[in-house]
């Protein structure tokens, strides 16, 4: 008899792995992400009403491998909060421009940067989901 339970187990077909990655660019008033690989983009506000449409836009959390997001002040903690009780896997990264806090830079030198890449980036459409 164990060794058809052993049997049964092993027939047991592996769910596949994790393999989407959600990244999300948090602000005080919205929350914009991205679903690699996709593409798909979505827009919401960053409210509870909000992240319930971006967890619906997420759609099965067992598919995702991590959500990437950078720690914004107190405007990420509702998000990390609510992803955490959902069970998504998360992972929290600080500024990717070194120095971007001011460490380095003059506040005329970044914001000379912020001109730059607003006026020269592709434009990108927000697509609400909520």
């Amino acid at each position: 008899m164990e060794k058809m339970a052993y049997l049964a187990e092993a027939s047991k077909p592996e769910p596949p792995p994790a393999s989407l990655t959600i990244g999300i660019d948090v602000s005080k008033d919205h929350l914009d992400a991205a679903r690699h690989p996709g593409g798909d983009t979505a827009g919401v506000a960053n409210t509870r009403k909000g992240q319930s449409a971006l967890l619906r836009w997420i759609g099965d959390v067992k598919a995702v491998a991590r959500v990437v997001f950078e720690p914004t002040g107190p405007y990420h903690r509702a998000l990390e909060e609510r992803l955490a009780s959902c069970g998504v896997p998360m992972v929290k990264v600080n500024c990717l421009v070194p120095g971007f806090d001011g460490a380095f830079f003059s506040l005329e030198w970044k914001e000379a940067l912020w001109a730059r890449f607003t006026t020269e980036a592709p434009r990108r459409q927000r697509q609400s989901v909520e």
